[in-house]
């Protein structure tokens, strides 16, 4: 599977189903770490709660990845390439991104976060878009309607933290 990325689009060619669902997998393993390490700054009780929940629900996504990962492949199938590409959600220029120095300002955190969920989003649907089986189709379909939740939660939170609520 070859991903390329096309400003905030992501375009796939050579689609494998398997290597989704392990870029997938990677995908929700940055987000937990993303969504700890922004849970242990939060500042205010709301946010708190709509990040514990995000993180609770990315928490859900790696494990229905790990058991896609598994049904496909097997108890002994080796590691790939797959399994070392750079996802590039919270290096999206090529730099790494400290990101303990990024979530002490809140702003900026939850803008990293919309980044992290647009981002999904663009990847899930792409999937979406070139895979033929159903139940692959269905996972993908339903994953894009909760990270689209996640998306429209975070902006909320930063719509709320501008105004002043």
């Amino acid at each position: 599977m070859r991903i390329d990325y096309k400003g905030d689009e992501i375009i796939i060619s050579d689609f494998k189903p398997l290597e989704a669902y392990k870029i997938a997998r990677r995908l929700e393993a940055e987000g937990i770490n993303f969504y700890s390490i922004f849970l242990s700054s939060v500042d205010d009780v709301d946010a708190e709660k709509a990040v514990y929940s995000l993180l609770t629900e990315e928490r859900k996504h790696l494990k229905f990845f790990n058991q896609k990962v598994e049904d496909l492949s097997g108890p002994l199938d080796e590691n790939s390439i797959v399994d070392e590409i750079d996802t590039r959600i919270f290096a999206p220029f090529g730099e790494s991104v400290d990101l303990a120095s990024v979530i002490k300002d809140g702003n900026k955190a939850i803008e990293l976060g919309i980044l992290f969920e647009k981002r999904s989003i663009s990847f899930f649907k792409a999937c979406l878009d070139k895979t033929s089986d159903a139940p692959a189709k269905k996972a993908f379909e339903d994953i894009v309607k909760e990270e689209e939740k996640h998306l429209e939660s975070l902006k909320g939170i930063l719509k709320n933290r501008k105004s002043g609520s």
